[in-house]
């Protein structure tokens, strides 16, 4: 059949090349008919013409019958036609109904095309037509190919589509498409038998997917479709795992998985996250980490968001976020407050490192102090009957978590009780006078606890006064006061019966007036002295306090008029010798090198110091002669070749040398280059290496005035990697030691007073300076450590008000005697120049009202000693002045007897006193009034004040400012601490008497 069809083609393509195909109504048979009448026409034309023939005879018309070899087959149907009788000379004509004619008796046609042809015969005779005409059916042939309405087709799963074919035999004729067969890869999906064909569920491709088959007279068209199962649009979210359960800052993968309507997964979809609470985190991937809060069961934690067209498919993810593991564990509430036999029952607590709860699975009490008490297994604490700070480890606390333990230690305080019982520390104490003792009582409950805070009252009856911070500040009269301290106790048990204890004081005399102290700061250094009457600091000399250069070690002369310094102020360390109440320096000396740490000896005739370089790098103590003219002054410098080397170590730090009391000793340290230090004490009586004694280990001190012991120290270990300088007192002639109690503090330089009775020492720590008495009793901090104090050395000389004559010192080349000057005021009224920087003061002097206050007066402003002077303080309608420093006053070395009257008061401007903090101390500086002040006098009412106490301020009054106050009146405010503002000063002090002469005999 296919080369049947081939064939009708290649006939087709064969009349195309003759008949031009433009001639669109000839169908290919007619032109089949026309070039087959063309060819008989060419040969009928080429034909010899035929004779002529006689006058038929008539014949009948010819038959139009015919036989057909076929009337019902498939095509291609071949037909044979025939006429049943054909004639001679008839022309018989055939048109077969498909458009295609022959001629002939005798024709066959071939039917391409299926249907129902009307085959017709044709005969032209004699000018008629006779037609005849047979009912030819041709059935499509053997199947041939079939047309589907696809080529491929693409569905999402359950999708359907109807398949529609068009079957063809192998000539193009339409079959029957019912009997088109329809079938499919079972993988792919189903179809119908009508070709209904439904998607299933796998995703994938199938080439021959679905297949469309006709099969007719023996043969079988098909036609095979591609079939493309695809993923469907999203249809739902589902988020892997379903719920959370973490803890907190832990991580949690989360998967997103979409599916489409047929369950199909789909991959590379782009899911939106976020976290729902603050402080939680998810990334892009469905990293979730949660924060550090905590979040209850079931919390809506992440959602995630598919976009799908202009909707979202969501999927909330909930769970819960637990605590983080067991971290810490402590008491709740708070250990309360307790006191003796309490019971408390203790709860424990437990946190993550976030401070999130934590319920603990198990809990365990201790007690690592027994005094504590007792502790049950369930937190019941029950306390004992000692009461303190009992540590940081008194109580242990254990939790456990999820494997997970951790413990908390917590100091145990317990409160003493009410109190029953009290008593002084120090009973029947005795202080120098002057000196200041704290009041220390203990006070117990009735279980024997000291109570630390308990109400105190304190009172005093005698020997001294009360000062702040519940401080005995004694008086300058020695002797036993009998039950002069009361202390009282409120709170007790029995409110209507208060605790009181009394204890007597006795007052000694105190062995010095001023301690010398070095203070030490970003600046550099300067020596100052503390006032032991008025707690006051005062440098030694205004030239120092004024240069730029350093001034340290300060050690008395043994007549407590001058003192030894080290001064840089020739370029290098020197030992000057220096009046700190006349501003008198002179340089002692001049050693290649320097020379500092001077000791004079108890003599005064020799002087030890230490060299700061030799020829090995070390430090020497040296000695030297030291010749003093009859006014206390130096005949010449001190040199190296006057001096000898008693230190045996050349190539140490011999530092601090001290003598002996009788001056026959001499002690010094040595200290290596790792700060080991050893004591050496050496005869200088006969300076041998065999007559010296070593102390190894130790620094030493100071030397006892008993001159039998030593002041040592000696390193100890004081906690993890400190270690502290403790104080021993040695004893040379047993070699016994006994430590000193200075309440746990490290010690760096210390010396006794010249009695033996009192200690100042240098906390190592902070630089602060401490006194107390030798027996370990009355603690008491003299300068603070903010000055940091290196050196410190007492005045040999007792505190004495008023000061006996005899130790009155002269003024350096003094010009009036006082003796003159007492003289001279018997019988003249003094009147007084003061001229300062910005004007000058007129005054008269009360020599009736004050004889004593104007004699010391006129001696000192004759002599010169105000000359240049400052006016340190100028506040609240008052100028200070008369200190020959430009600190506080006070400084002449000595004090005249208070003259107090009840009629000489600061009652208006232009009032001159003289400055005493107490009875009897009056001495250099005065203080000019610009304003009443009645809080200095020292009557009240017309009666007189308590002036023994320690600041009461009764000034002495000595003269009134007549002329030229109102220079002072527009001074600006000053005090002594305004390190930066330039003071106004003193000039000069003229004394006239009463016809306006120059007073007494200074020219």
């Amino acid at each position: 059949m296919n080369r049947l069809r081939q064939r009708h083609s290649d006939i087709v393509r064969g009349l195309e090349l003759i008949v031009p195909m433009n001639f669109p109504h000839f169908t290919t048979v007619s032109l089949i008919g026309a070039v087959l009448g063309l060819a008989s026409a060419i040969v009928v034309s080429c034909t010899t013409p035929p004779e002529p023939t006689p006058t038929p005879t008539p014949v009948p018309p010819p038959e139009v019958g015919f036989s057909i070899s076929a009337e019902s087959v498939m095509a291609p149907l071949e037909v044979q036609f025939t006429v049943d009788s054909p004639r001679a000379g008839v022309g018989y004509s055939w048109e077969f109904g498909d458009g295609n004619s022959a001629t002939g008796s005798e024709v066959t046609h071939t039917y391409l095309d299926a249907g129902q042809f009307n085959a017709e015969l044709r005969v032209d005779y004699r000018g008629k037509v006779l037609v005849n005409d047979r009912l030819i059916t041709v059935q499509p042939g053997a199947a041939g190919w079939l047309t589907l309405n696809a080529d491929s087709v693409e569905l999402e799963s359950g999708d359907s589509f109807r398949f529609k074919a068009q079957a063809y035999d192998e000539l193009g004729n339409a079959l029957d498409a019912s009997a088109v067969v329809w079938s499919n890869d079972a993988t792919a999906g189903t179809i119908t038998t009508d070709g209904l064909f439904i998607a299933g569920p796998t995703v994938g491709t199938w080439e021959s997917g679905v297949v469309a088959s006709i099969e007719r007279a023996g043969a079988v068209a098909e036609s095979e479709v591609p079939v493309k199962i695809v993923y469907g649009e999203p249809s739902s979210l589902l988020v892997e795992p379903a719920t959370i359960d973490t803890k907190v800052t832990w991580e949690v993968d989360l998967r997103a998985r979409v599916f489409d309507d047929a369950g199909h997964e789909l991959d590379d979809v782009e899911v939106e996250w976020e976290a729902l609470r603050p402080g939680d985190k998810v990334s892009n991937s469905g990293e979730y980490v949660p924060g550090t809060v905590v979040a209850p069961d079931d919390s809506a934690l992440v959602i995630a968001r598919l976009e799908v067209g202009d909707e979202y498919l969501t999927q909330i993810v909930r769970g819960v976020v637990e605590p983080g593991i067991l971290d810490e564990i402590r008491i709740s509430p708070p250990i309360p407050q307790l006191s003796p036999s309490d019971t408390v029952q203790l709860t424990a607590v437990a946190f993550d490192r976030f401070g999130n709860d934590l319920e603990l699975d198990a809990v365990e009490w201790k007690l690592n102090t027994s005094v504590v008490g007792t502790v049950t297994s369930d937190g019941l604490l029950t306390v004992g009957n000692a009461a303190g700070r009992f540590g940081n480890e008194s109580l242990e606390v254990r939790g456990f978590k999820d494997g997970v333990e951790t413990f908390a230690y917590y100091s145990v305080e317990i409160s003493p009780d009410q109190p029953s019982a009290v008593e002084f520390r120090n009973p029947d104490d005795s202080v120098p006078a002057g000196a200041a003792s704290p009041l220390e009582v203990n006070v117990k409950d009735r279980f024997g606890n000291l109570i630390d805070d308990a109400d105190i009252q304190f009172e005093v009856l005698g020997g001294g006064r009360l000062a702040v911070s519940d401080v005995f500040v004694a008086g300058l009269d020695p002797g036993v006061h009998i039950d002069a301290l009361t202390a009282t106790v409120s709170g007790t048990t029995d409110a209507d019966t208060p605790l009181t204890a009394k204890t007597s004081v006795s007052i000694r005399e105190r062995s010095s007036d001023f301690i010398a102290i070095d203070v030490q700061d970003v600046q550099g250094s300067a020596v100052y002295m503390i006032n032991l009457i008025t707690a006051q600091m005062v440098p030694v000399s205004r030239d120092f306090l004024r240069n730029e250069t350093d001034e340290s070690m300060p050690a008395w002369m043994p007549d407590g008029q001058r003192l030894l310094v080290s001064s840089n102020a020739s370029g290098e360390d020197q030992i000057y010798l220096v009046d700190p109440f006349h501003n008198v320096k002179h340089q002692v000396t001049n050693v290649p090198g320097g020379a500092f740490m001077p000791a004079p000896s108890p003599q005064g005739d020799q002087l030890a110091f230490v060299r700061s370089s030799n020829a090995d790098g070390g430090w020497d103590v040296m000695v030297s002669p030291l010749v003093l003219d009859p006014n206390g002054l130096h005949v010449r410098l001190i040199t190296a070749s006057d001096s000898e080397v008693v230190s045996w170590e050349v190539d140490k730090r011999n530092i601090l040398p001290s003598w002996s009391p009788t001056g026959d000793w001499l002690m010094y340290t040595a200290v290596d280059q790792r700060n080991a230090a050893n004591v050496y004490i050496v005869d200088m009586t006969g300076i041998t290496t065999g007559n010296s004694i070593e102390i190894r280990g130790a620094s030493g001190l100071a030397w006892h005035p008993n001159g039998n012991e030593v002041l040592i120290t000696s390193p100890r270990q004081a906690g993890a990697g400190v270690v502290q300088s403790v104080p021993f007192m040695l004893n040379l002639v047993t070699g016994t030691t006994r430590e000193l109690d200075v309440g746990g503090r490290g010690v760096s330089v210390a010396s006794f007073s010249p009695d033996g009775s009192e200690l100042a020492f240098v906390d190592e720590e902070d630089g602060a300076l401490w006194l107390m008495d030798s027996d370990g009793t009355g603690l008491r901090q003299a300068v603070g450590a903010q000055f940091q104090t290196t050196v410190t050395s007492w005045r040999p000389r007792k505190l004495e008000l008023p000061t006996d004559e005899s130790r009155f010192h002269p003024y350096p080349n003094e010009k009036v005697s006082r003796a003159e000057v007492e003289l001279a005021i018997q019988d003249q009224t003094p009147i007084v120049q003061i001229v300062t920087d910005s004007g000058t003061l007129t005054a008269n002097l009360y020599h009736l009202v004050a004889p004593r206050a104007v004699a010391n007066f006129v001696y000192l402003a004759l002599n010169g000693y105000y000359e240049g002077l400052a006016f340190h303080t100028v506040e609240s309608g008052a100028a200070f002045t008369g200190s020959v420093t430009d600190g506080f006053g006070g400084m002449a070395g000595y004090y005249i007897t208070s003259e107090l009257n009840p009629n000489a008061l600061h009652d208006r401007p232009g009032v001159l006193s003289m400055v005493a903090t107490r009875a009897g101390s009056v001495s250099t500086e005065f203080v000019v009034s610009l304003a009443p002040h009645t809080e200095w006098d020292g009557f009240v009412d017309g009666q007189p004040r308590n002036c023994d106490r320690v600041g009461s301020n009764c000034y002495v009054v000595f003269g009134q400012v007549v002329e030229g106050l109102d220079a002072l009146t527009a001074w600006d405010p000053i005090t002594p601490f305004d390190v930066d503002a330039t003071p106004h000063r003193i000039i000069e002090i003229n004394v006239l008497n009463d016809d306006g002469q120059l007073f007494g005999t200074r020219q």
